[in-house]
């Protein structure tokens, strides 16, 4: 890890906006130590420094431990690319097969951009939030490959904490799979529906159809990961047998669910009287009555057959009803 860093604190030398960045964040932590300080810019320092948590944190640290700021930045620096190294390393060591190939991501961390032409780096050579942001970020990634969703999710609310712009992208990226999943269903709710629907009208369920599906396959993960894994020979091929069986049921249930919601959402099959399946002392709702139609219109076997459908009792929409 050491090689990490010295390698990343060596390629970033140059960086045009060091100066600026601290500009900002070394008064901010120096008024959460002082509040006295800074009389006239306290108002504008304070209303940047609250979006992130980082320059109170910092200046609590200090004053509770007597670290000096610049001793308290480099170890927070240090810490930082420690933390990236170590989420790095997690990655590489899930999706590689080799421990070589993993030392090459790291390195590959370690290099800079030309910035002598566009001022950009991919580390800064001093502590920034946004960079222990993106070690915390990071660190959910590996914990989302390894299924572990709740640490991932940690991971990702401590790095928002932090720094927010830089946790909304891993945010996004985790939102990317869910996003790919409603594409899917949603040409399949519209291709495989036997009238002609919009785009529009099969979203709902399509977006709802994706985030369980989302849902169910972590926790596959978690289910492989703790039971299966853990069981005898014997216990893990029942244990998977039988998991997979309920997952395909889970997972067939719910696309029947969403469909129907498209339907009920599209056709306006609402509201319903909560009653109805269980007696005929009932009033019936308008949206009832287009279901019950629907039903029996639904087992017509023949096109030149013709069925007609009434009601005892008189129309929702009757003021005497």
């Amino acid at each position: 890890m050491l090689p990490f860093v010295v390698l990343c604190t060596m390629n970033s030398a140059t960086y045009r906006y060091g100066a600026s960045d601290q500009a900002f964040y070394i008064p901010a932590v120096v008024l959460a130590m002082h509040p006295d300080y800074f009389p006239r810019d306290a108002p504008v320092i304070r209303a940047q420094a609250t979006l992130t948590l980082a320059d109170d944190a910092m200046g609590r640290l200090s004053s509770v431990t007597g670290i000096g700021l610049p001793l308290l930045s480099f170890g927070l620096y240090a810490g930082s690319l420690l933390l990236l190294a170590t989420a790095a390393w997690l990655v590489a060591s899930r999706l590689y097969r080799t421990h070589w190939a993993a030392l090459a991501l790291l390195a590959a961390l370690t290099l800079r951009h030309s910035i002598s032409r566009t001022g950009t780096n991919t580390l800064e050579g001093y502590f920034h939030p946004r960079q222990l942001a993106f070690g915390l970020g990071a660190l959910g990634v590996a914990f989302l490959l390894r299924r572990r969703i709740s640490a991932a999710a940690v991971a990702v609310l401590l790095a928002g904490a932090i720094h927010p712009t830089t946790a909304l992208w891993f945010g996004i990226w985790l939102a990317v799979a869910v996003a790919i999943n409603a594409g899917v269903c949603l040409l399949v709710f519209k291709v495989a529906t036997a009238r002609d629907v919009t785009y529009r009208q099969v979203l709902p369920g399509a977006v709802a159809a994706a985030t369980v599906w989302q849902l169910l396959q972590w926790f596959g993960a978690v289910y492989v990961g703790h039971v299966i894994k853990s069981a005898s020979a014997t216990n893990s091929v029942f244990a998977l047998v039988l998991g997979l069986l309920a997952f395909l049921y889970l997972i067939a249930t719910t696309l029947l669910l969403c469909a129907q919601v498209n339907v009920v959402a599209a056709d306006r099959l609402y509201p319903r009287a909560l009653l109805t399946p269980f007696t005929d002392d009932v009033e019936l709702t308008r949206g009832d009555r287009e279901t019950y139609t629907g039903q029996a219109k639904a087992q017509r076997a023949k096109g030149f057959q013709h069925i007609d459908v009434t009601f005892d009792g008189k129309e929702p929409d009757d003021p005497q009803a």
